[in-house]
């Protein structure tokens, strides 16, 4: 099992974060190459002393799996989708 985090930040807008919560190894879904990978990120987001505090949401694994169908969608049809969102 996993925790999901979409950033929000502007550097990183958009991005999904996948952690394991015991080793705190994390992975990125690379959109272009339509795969996880490794990256250490997220930690910064949770550093009381770091501008971009508390910028990301925890998702689901359901809901990590729409997200990426959806990045796929923006890769492969257009610009229906901005950072995974409808608009």
């Amino acid at each position: 099992m996993f925790d999901y985090y979409v950033l929000e930040d502007e550097e990183h807008k958009g991005y999904l974060i996948r952690q394991d919560p015991i080793s705190l190894e994390e992975m990125f879904y690379d959109s272009d190459r339509c795969n996880w990978s490794e990256c250490d990120i997220i930690l910064k987001y949770m550093d009381l002393k770091n501008e971009n505090f508390g910028k990301y949401h925890l998702i689901n694994e359901k809901e990590a799996v729409v997200y990426i169908n959806r990045l796929m969608f923006m890769k492969y049809f257009g610009n229906g989708f901005q950072n995974g969102v409808e608009v």
